[in-house]
């Protein structure tokens, strides 16, 4: 999401931990480069949701795919906490995805009343790589490095907020004394957990193995099965996903949310500079450029032409409902518009969405 993209105080997001490149050109993606465990530079692309869902997280994973061919692809975010053990600031590396309100059912109550109902889960699993997972789960075995991502969580912490506040949290016990990385199985769906009565039925519902809940990560990977990348999920945890959720929030200024996101940002980066193994995975040098350059095959340009119009349609939908209606109004003038600008294929989106491609300034268009 964008406010955990860019962090909030001295929590400054991603660019805390990756440095991100000046953009030239208009594209919904910002690139970073960084250098590998073997001093090997390396080029990344962020996509940032704008907002929370299963579907969102499709979209925006399936556009990047369609622009890039990443060897890895990473959703990262916060969480809230289903396991009792689980505390703020701790940061968890998924090894399955149960998508619990998949094709789930409102039947009748069992007490009778026509008034009454009841919620039965559905349920649909996806697995994040397990090689990925399985090498960052290594750090839990470096001292070094375990201790490394520990300091810097604390600190960020001591730093970010007050003491009176940090203080609280400890005596609230939403603290451990030293925050945890952990793997496990995660829930992810349309709801925002922020009731003890929801977590503990959705705990109950499958045999208390969830970790946490959150509402990215299993769009994420169904995009992820449009291509060959291997794909990682890391939550940090930011509330307990109960009632006292908003007012955590509230109380903490949303701080402990970014607080959150930065230990799971540390953790990406020690993973992507000393764990990974980026020289065994086959890789695209440099990304998919957003824009065909000349002398790109035809799939490649068509498959760049969706992408636009999707992201087009996706960020100005107002304006196309506008667009609809002003066209059908004046039939005449959009006949004679198309008369005056043939389309071989019918579809004024297409086109212009091919002229930005061909386009050295979009803005042109």
């Amino acid at each position: 999401l964008r406010e955990e993209f860019q962090g909030q105080a001295t929590f400054h997001g991603f660019e805390e931990f990756f440095e991100v490149e000046q953009q030239q050109e208009f594209t919904p993606f910002q690139q970073f480069r960084f250098y590998d465990a073997q001093g090997i530079p390396r080029a990344g692309v962020v996509a940032v949701m704008e907002s929370m869902s299963p579907l969102s997280a499709y979209e925006t994973a399936r556009d990047l795919l369609d622009a890039y061919e990443p060897t890895l692809f990473v959703n990262i975010g916060i969480a809230g906490a289903l396991a009792n053990w689980l505390k703020l600031g701790d940061v968890l590396v998924a090894t399955e995805v149960d998508s619990y309100d998949y094709r789930a059912k409102a039947v009748p109550s069992t007490t009778g009343s026509p008034e009454d109902f009841m919620f039965v889960w559905g349920g649909r699993h996806s697995n994040p790589s397990e090689d990925v997972a399985n090498k960052l789960k290594g750090i839990w075995k470096s001292s070094r490095v375990y201790n490394q991502w520990e300091e810097g969580s604390r600190d960020r912490l001591n730093k970010g907020l007050s003491s009176s506040l940090v203080q609280g949290l400890y005596r609230d016990e939403y603290l451990h004394s030293k925050q945890r990385l952990e793997s496990g199985q995660i829930a992810s769906g349309n709801v925002v957990g922020a009731s003890s009565a929801f977590r503990r039925a959705l705990l109950d519902s499958r045999a208390r193995t969830l970790l946490a809940v959150e509402m990215e990560s299993f769009g994420f990977l169904r995009a992820c099965a449009r291509g060959p990348c291997m794909s990682l999920v890391i939550k940090g945890i930011s509330d307990l996903a109960d009632e006292n959720k908003e007012q955590l929030d509230a109380k903490t200024g949303d701080l402990v949310r970014a607080w959150a996101m930065s230990n799971a940002l540390h953790l990406l980066s020690i993973a992507v500079r000393e764990v990974l193994p980026f020289g065994e995975w086959p890789t695209v040098e440099s990304g998919r450029p957003l824009h065909t350059p000349p002398g790109s095959s035809g799939k490649d340009r068509s498959r760049l032409t969706q992408f636009a119009i999707r992201h087009f349609k996706k960020q100005h939908k107002n304006l196309i409902n506008d667009l609809a209606g002003t066209l059908t109004t004046y039939d005449a003038l959009f006949r004679g518009l198309i008369r005056s600008y043939p389309l071989t294929s019918g579809n004024l989106f297409e086109a212009v969405a091919d002229q930005v491609i061909k386009s050295s300034n979009p803005y042109q268009i």
